[in-house]
């Protein structure tokens, strides 16, 4: 089962609409009134249409139809106005999302577990092209680590997952011309029933200069 599959058939199993402690963290962090959020792998959108509440506008990206499919149907029923959900695959250079040119938050939870390390080079080109025609724009991940804070890939499942040290991700960042702002590691940052994964949060700067 291909990384798409595997996540139009998680979704179709029902959704859960309470925004992560990683949401309700950004909202309280950050100022977001003036902030078009970009926010990858979405999934059914309960980050996105969380933080639709605080933000000037909310593009929820995903390559599961199944999830944006979801989305649709919420934004629609409830009457949303300032966001939209599209099916987009970082690896496909074709796809473009609406920019409004001015402040930009690239929100990712979890999303660095889910693309290899092809998806991370085209993951962050993206950011980069967008972050260029901005007024400005911050990059917030949060993402399990192991407990040795080394790279790791592994099957979960039947699905892939690619765990990265917080230090190559800003290398990686600094090299694309971003700089940490922010970091917390640390657990009972996202706990889950009887998990309570080693976490790292970041918040980045990106600079035109």
């Amino acid at each position: 089962m291909n990384q798409s599959s595997y996540w139009d058939d998680f979704y179709s199993q029902g959704i859960n609409l309470e925004p992560s402690g990683f949401a309700t963290w950004l909202q309280t962090y950050i100022d977001l009134e003036s902030f078009e959020i970009f926010d990858w792998g979405c999934g059914n959108g309960r980050d996105g249409l969380f933080l639709s509440q605080f933000a000037a506008k909310v593009t929820m990206l995903d390559s599961s139809s199944k999830a944006i499919s979801v989305i649709n149907d919420v934004i629609d029923r409830k009457g949303i106005t300032n966001s939209i959900a599209h099916v987009f695959d970082v690896n496909d250079s074709n796809n473009y999302a609406v920019l409004n040119k001015g402040e930009i938050l690239h929100y990712a939870r979890f999303f660095l577990h889910a693309i290899d390390d092809s998806g991370l080079t085209n993951f962050l080109h993206r950011l980069k092209e967008i972050s260029n025609m901005s007024k400005r724009s911050l990059a917030v991940f949060e993402y399990r680590i192991e407990e040795d804070s080394e790279d790791l890939y592994y099957i979960y499942g039947n699905h892939s997952r690619w765990l990265r040290a917080p230090s190559t991700v800003v290398q990686q960042m600094f090299d694309w011309g971003w700089e940490l702002k922010f970091e917390d590691i640390g657990k009972g940052l996202a706990v889950f029933k009887d998990e309570n994964p080693l976490i790292a949060r970041q918040v980045f700067e990106y600079s035109l200069t």
